[in-house]
């Protein structure tokens, strides 16, 4: 009996041990601290993701009130951007930078940058990207520097590159670019006009799958400036183009991408009645891989 009792009295302690912090047999993995991860970031070899990491880890510290952080993130981020070849790459990363120094308080230090994006715009080649590049000008330059004029030939240079454009969808999406920007602009004219201009243009689509993404796109466009209405009728004629593609998986497709974006947009019963329509042509077709991979896809956004 003495023995019994010695026996549980020694297994009593081995289980209050075992309890104890730290004395579990699989140690818990250590997090990365902001500065594990900048460290880590600086290594990157490619300078626009270089960049990107940076100004990402910036934004997080942004976000959690490390303001002192972030400045160094952004500077570091800089530096890289100023590597990346791409011209409307380097632009854009420099923009972002500019916005998250305005953010966390730096604008003081929004300067070079901008004279860095101010210098090379005009030589970014595709039209489209360049209005997008020069249509975040026009925002600094009004919102964090107060200089209104140059923004005003910042946004009147953007509606003189849609003219070079030659895609019809990219000529919509530029036009409704520019509105954004003189919507949060507040220049509510010239946003009203530019949408209307859009919108005149997209009728000249004459392609069902077309008409599904270009009209799609408007939709969820025309939710960031507010014009719900609008947003609404231009949804009901992207479905239209889907329901009349005549290639099922084609119409599948079209109808999935609708129904992403009005999930998006809050319409839950819209997006249910698209993806039920497409799952009813993937369960039909015939080529059994093709179809798999379009129930999942359907069945993730469900």
């Amino acid at each position: 009996m003495k023995r019994i009792m010695t026996c549980l009295v020694v297994l009593g302690l081995g289980l209050l041990v075992a309890m104890q912090p730290g004395c579990s047999t699989k140690p818990k993995r250590k997090k990365n601290s902001g500065k594990d991860d900048f460290q880590a970031a600086i290594k990157i070899d490619d300078a626009r993701r270089r960049a990107n990491k940076l100004l990402k880890i910036a934004q997080q510290q942004k976000e959690q009130g490390l303001f002192g952080d972030a400045s160094i993130s952004v500077g570091a981020g800089i530096e890289a951007a100023r590597k990346v070849e791409d011209l409307y790459e380097r632009c854009r990363i420099l923009n972002r930078a500019i916005y998250i120094y305005n953010g966390i308080s730096y604008g003081h230090r929004i300067d070079e940058p901008l004279k860095d994006v101010a210098g090379v715009v005009e030589d970014i080649e595709d039209p489209g990207n360049r209005i997008e590049i020069g249509a975040q000008l026009a925002e600094i330059y009004k919102r964090f520097m107060e200089k209104n004029s140059t923004a005003e030939m910042y946004l009147e240079d953007c509606e003189k590159w849609v003219s070079e454009i030659e895609s019809l969808e990219a000529g919509v999406r530029a036009l409704m670019v520019i509105a954004y920007y003189n919507h949060r602009l507040e220049h509510a004219e010239d946003s009203e006009r530019l949408v209307t201009a859009a919108l005149e243009k997209a009728t000249e689509v004459d392609d069902a799958r077309a008409q599904a993404d270009m009209y799609g796109e408007l939709g969820t466009r025309l939710l960031r400036l507010d014009r719900k209405g609008q947003a609404d009728q231009v949804f009901k004629i992207a479905e239209q183009g889907a329901d009349a593609v005549e290639e099922d998986l084609s119409r599948a497709y079209a109808q999935l991408d609708l129904a992403k974006r009005l999930k998006a947009s809050g319409d839950a019963d819209g997006s249910t009645r698209l993806l039920d329509a497409a799952e009813k042509i993937a369960e039909g077709e015939s080529e059994g891989a093709m179809s798999r991979e379009l129930l999942d896809k359907i069945r993730a956004q469900r």
